[in-house]
């Protein structure tokens, strides 16, 4: 009915099958969708303590900075985040631009940012 390679065939394409699935079932976990300001700060119990990432712009006037430690505030325009971050920072992090800051929500209105990243600007805006 069965010969001996048939079996070892059908079993093979399981386990290819099923090592498939469990790869692209962990790489879904990966995947980590930019939050909104608004979004963080009205579920901060949800956020809280875990990595994420944060998409808004750079409130005007907001950043200090004494050496290697940044502060600053994001918004959406409807919410605002206090961030602290130490290090480096991008080339073009000055008020008003766009930032995506990825780090934890460390208190209800505090993000500790790991890294921050800003939006290129367009040589073809005008």
């Amino acid at each position: 009915m069965f010969t001996k390679r048939r079996i070892l065939t059908i079993s093979g394409v399981i386990v290819i099958i099923l090592c498939v699935a469990l790869i692209l079932f962990n790489a879904l976990g990966f995947v980590d969708r930019y939050r909104s300001v608004s979004e963080v700060t009205e579920d901060t119990i949800n956020f809280m303590n875990r990595h994420i990432q944060i998409i808004g712009n750079i409130t005007t006037g907001s950043i200090q900075i004494l050496g290697q430690d940044i502060s600053f505030q994001i918004t959406d325009g409807t919410s605002v985040l206090d961030v602290t971050y130490s290090g480096a920072t991008p080339q073009n992090f000055v008020d008003s631009v766009e930032v995506v800051i990825a780090g934890t929500l460390i208190s209800e209105n505090n993000f500790k940012a790991t890294e921050i990243l800003t939006k290129c600007p367009s040589k073809y805006e005008q």
